[in-house]
């Protein structure tokens, strides 16, 4: 962790996994059993092995398990530099602690909007069919209208949304582009810190196309 930090280089870090049981959750993502699952939920492209805190077959183990769209490096024990599968880290590939919030650009709110009016349409002109999928029909129109006049967004923040940039209430939210999954409280907020940090509208489509069922809430 304090390598990392030391180097300041500009790769997008999601989080650190406790080797152990008892962690603090301020500093801690999850627990590294759970690697697998916080690769998937977080669409982690890289790696970092801690030598120290990971056994070498345990390791092998993981990367056998989540396979080769991931890269792997290992940052060995009172290293001072990090070794992996990818080329070496040059002085120019900085991990840092800036952190600029896509959806604080006007240019991106501009589009969340028009992707709203666009949805807000296109589901009222299939609301004959899709609103016999939904549970409560009338909050379903009344969300669809909401959305239309501006008081709602397709996606919204689940349990952060006092630390990023406005949104008004959504019809979903971040962790719902994986409805099959029991997520924690922690792992709902950093999911909403991702959709802050790295909006586009593509997962506001992602999100919706998952939960044509659930959007009478």
């Amino acid at each position: 962790m304090q390598l990392l930090s030391r180097l300041h280089v500009s790769k997008n870090l999601v989080g650190f996994l406790s080797p152990v049981d008892e962690y603090d959750p301020h500093l801690y993502l999850n627990h590294i059993r759970r690697l697998d699952e916080v690769v998937n939920v977080f669409r982690v492209r890289e790696v970092i092995f801690c030598a120290r805190d990971v056994r070498s077959d345990h390791m092998m183990q993981w990367m056998n398990l989540i396979g080769s769209a991931v890269e792997y490096r290992i940052l060995p024990e009172g290293g001072i530099s990090i070794i992996g599968s990818a080329s070496s880290i040059s002085s120019g590939e900085l991990y840092t602690t800036d952190v600029q919030f896509r959806l604080a650009d006007a240019v991106k709110r501009r589009h969340k909007r028009m992707l709203d009016l666009g949805m807000a349409l296109l589901l009222l002109a299939a609301s004959p069919v899709l609103i016999w999928f939904q549970a409560s029909r009338a909050r379903f129109i009344t969300n669809l209208f909401q959305l239309l006049t501006g008081q709602r967004t397709l996606v919204s923040y689940g349990d952060s949304g006092e630390v990023l940039p406005r949104l008004k209430p959504g019809l979903l939210q971040p962790s719902d582009a994986h409805p099959w999954l029991n997520l924690d409280e922690r792992t709902v907020r950093h999911l909403d810190f991702l959709y802050a940090r790295d909006y586009g509208v593509e997962k506001d489509l992602r999100i919706v196309l998952r939960n044509l069922r659930r959007l009478d809430r």
